[in-house]
């Protein structure tokens, strides 16, 4: 269940490649201002899992004075199964259903910085609201559909590789995650280890080259150390250990202050696992009630995103 006053902010990078890779860099100011049209006309939408889902850019604010631009996005799911209540002092429940063609939403706001994170370079500073449903994994592959459709015979350049012949070329944008905080400065800023866990895979018997050949083994290892470099110095050992013993990573669980639950892999080759990275994460507080699933842009949290996106460029 999603908080009504906090949100959990995840950062990324957003990478626009181009297809084919020798063709120019395309700046995302442009692709975004098309992609402006496109919402503003409601067609920025895909309907996904075989016409069961569906994911949709709602609205497109594009903050000037920071260089960044907010997306509210919203997902869809007719598969998630109907809200249910309870009345907290009679304990009876009741359940909302689904109409027909409807399906649970959640939104989600998505702030990107219109200034690469270095001249000349296709990569510019990314954050997305932490919200199930709306992740890395299908804001991606949505961004880059929806960059290649706004930019369709909009690009060509003289290809030297086919004797300067004019030819089209098109956007190739992907998400990365973004690893910028250190394990030790997770412990130190007050982050409680849970669980650590040693990762290797099994062979399931199928051929090499097949996508499950191998399923993943967990072993769990309980920590009794106090302190923040007794707990490094003992993960230290347990990481030669797994080395040694052919477990190539390490799943670490740990929360922070906050109260989030985080889960990080660390290979067991890494030299020095206190300076392992591992992916960000903010938490901000909104100004008002955030609702599950929302029509507009959320003021005070797009502010807190645009500021947290804009200063990782200074």
């Amino acid at each position: 269940m999603l908080d009504p006053w906090f949100r959990w902010i995840q950062f990324h990078e957003l990478h626009v490649e181009r297809e084919p890779e020798h063709a120019p860099l395309i700046a995302l100011d442009l692709l975004v201002s098309q992609l402006k049209k496109r919402v503003e006309k409601c067609e920025s939408h895909k309907v996904l899992n075989n016409e069961t889902a569906c994911i949709r850019i709602k609205h497109l604010k594009i903050y000037a004075e920071k260089n960044v631009v907010v997306l509210l996005m919203q997902y869809a799911d007719t598969n998630v199964t109907d809200p249910v209540f309870q009345g907290l002092e009679s304990g009876q429940l009741r359940t909302e259903p689904k109409l027909e063609g409807e399906g649970i939403a959640v939104s989600s706001h998505v702030a990107i910085s219109l200034t690469p994170t270095f001249p000349n370079s296709p990569f510019y500073s990314m954050a997305i609201e932490e919200v199930p449903g709306l992740t890395r994994s299908n804001i991606g592959p949505f961004l880059k559909s929806e960059f290649k459709t706004v930019a369709e015979g909009k690009f060509d350049f003289n290809d030297e590789e086919h004797n300067g012949k004019s030819r089209p070329f098109r956007p190739a944008a992907k998400v990365e995650a973004v690893a910028s905080v250190t394990l030790r400065g997770e412990l130190e800023s007050g982050s409680i280890l849970n669980e650590v866990k040693l990762i290797r895979g099994k062979p399931t018997g199928k051929k090499f080259d097949e996508e499950d050949a191998f399923t993943e083994v967990e072993s769990a290892i309980t920590l009794k150390v106090h302190g923040v470099d007794g707990i490094l110095d003992k993960l230290e050992r347990l990481r030669k250990k797994a080395r040694d013993e052919g477990y190539p990573k390490l799943k670490l669980r740990y929360r922070k202050d906050a109260g989030k639950q985080k889960t990080a892999l660390i290979g067991t080759t890494k030299g020095d696992l206190a300076d392992a990275l591992l992916g960000r994460t903010e938490r901000i507080k909104a100004d008002e009630v955030l609702a599950q699933c929302s029509d507009e842009i959320c003021k005070s949290i797009a502010k807190n995103m645009v500021e947290l996106v804009a200063n990782r460029q200074e």
